[in-house]
């Protein structure tokens, strides 16, 4: 069965629906304040929602309780809290469709509550958000950008319209506090009569470049028997062992012989992202990757057990992500505004945590160090293996420039870079 669109709202001054027979959405505001933000160049219309201000809608006849797709694009202020993005039962349960840290989950009440973390939605980015269920098998489906974020099945009900049929976006429950309201713009709402598919909602996804912060490279390390960066005024890396060994284009990284930037010249203290194309041949123990502070402390980002932590920080889960001998990509980025920081591992966010105290911030020296482990704590959590390519930017990439990064396995200088950067 084709999809029917039944709403399409796209806030050009009202409420209303471009298409069918909709009803009009209710702004929970005193007056509405319609205006203009610019987005890669283009011009768009968008409703402005303060907390406690979201949207009702009522009255959709064509609309099934059980089957459905709902597409909205917003730009969210980060926040560490619970934000409620869209709710079914006329606000009368704490369930529904959240932002948790500004990580997509599905929070419900009984018996046992879907709560699933994944795919975290950037601060004050433009974003989708698509939320599908079909009734032939209760099955829902979360989507951001156009990439599938989580699901489950919903035997229980949880994501079923309730019978008033009364639907809220961007608005809390009224069961506890009714604090958890998100603060941001919305420019478009629309409404299926089915669950759309996979591939239908990646052709209705924004560019992934879209919205996303025009970064600059600042140093870009390729290790083609030298140490000097090929973009930048960023000084050369200093190998820390007797003698720096290539092989084709990779360098030898032996236990206690890692790199050095100072100063690091271009680098915001307190922004970045730094991609790491490499090889281990061991991971098991501790591997320091990134030491932020001359190597006087322990915090830094390690690989322990093959996946990813930071000082007490935790991996989103604890599967291991790099094996012995295979090629792959790590990425540190930390937003200043947030003080967000995340890593990555072959495009996929494996850690994420608020940086609030600095520990990922640059220290006063200037100095990086990379693939060597600090003095503190004994000195011996030294990676080997090699380093095929360090490319260091001046911001925090969003998770879609990050995913655009990821190369072909073992063919690192074939990668595609993100649209913040460019080779």
């Amino acid at each position: 069965m084709d999809a029917a669109l039944l709403a399409d709202y796209t806030f050009d001054e009202d409420t209303s629906s471009a298409v069918g027979t909709a009803p009009d959405l209710e702004h929970l505001a005193s007056a509405s304040v319609f205006t203009t933000i610019t987005v890669d160049g283009e011009t768009l219309q968008v409703l402005e929602v303060e907390p406690g201000e979201g949207l009702r809608l009522a009255g959709l006849a064509e609309l099934a309780e059980d089957e459905y797709t709902f597409l909205l694009r917003v730009r969210l202020a980060s926040n560490p809290s619970y934000q409620k993005i869209v709710d079914f039962k006329n606000r009368a349960a704490d369930q529904g469709l959240y932002l948790f840290d500004d990580f997509l989950r599905y929070f419900g009440d009984s018996p046992e509550p879907p709560y699933t973390r994944a795919r975290q939605v950037a601060g004050d980015e433009l974003v989708q958000i698509a939320l599908t269920r079909r009734s032939s098998d209760d099955l829902v489906r979360v989507y951001l950008n156009g990439k599938q974020a989580f699901a489950f099945i919903d035997d229980g009900g949880l994501a079923e319209i309730g019978t008033d049929g009364v639907i809220h976006f961007l608005m809390d429950d009224t069961q506890f506090s009714s604090t958890e309201n998100p603060q941001g713009v919305v420019d478009r709402i629309r409404i299926w009569d089915t669950a759309l598919t996979d591939e239908e909602i990646a052709d209705l996804a924004p560019d992934p470049g879209a919205s996303a912060p025009l970064l600059s490279k600042v140093a870009d390390y390729e290790f083609d028997s030298t140490l000097t960066s090929d973009v930048g005024s960023v000084p050369a890396l200093e190998y820390l062992g007797s003698g720096a060994t290539y092989s084709g284009t990779r360098l030898t990284i032996e236990a206690g012989s890692g790199l050095r930037l100072a100063p690091a010249t271009g680098v915001p203290s307190d922004r970045y992202t730094m991609v790491f194309d490499m090889t281990l041949v061991d991971t098991s123990g501790w591997r320091k990757i990134v030491d932020f502070a001359s190597r006087s402390v322990n915090p830094g980002v390690y690989l322990n057990a093959a996946f990813p932590v930071f000082a007490s920080e935790s991996p989103i889960d604890g599967l291991p992500t790099v094996e012995v001998d295979v090629p792959f990509q790590m990425a540190v980025t930390r937003d200043s505004f947030t003080e967000r920081v995340n890593v990555f591992i072959d495009g996929e966010m494996r850690l994420s945590f608020l940086d609030a105290g600095g520990d990922a911030v640059v220290g006063g020296t200037g100095e990086l160090f990379f693939l060597v482990d600090d003095t503190a704590g004994g000195g011996a959590d030294h990676p080997e293996g090699s380093i095929d390519r360090l490319r260091i930017w001046d911001g925090a990439m969003t998770p879609a420039q990050i995913e655009a990064l990821v190369p072909v396995p073992g063919i690192f200088h074939d990668a595609f870079e993100a649209s913040a950067g460019g080779k």
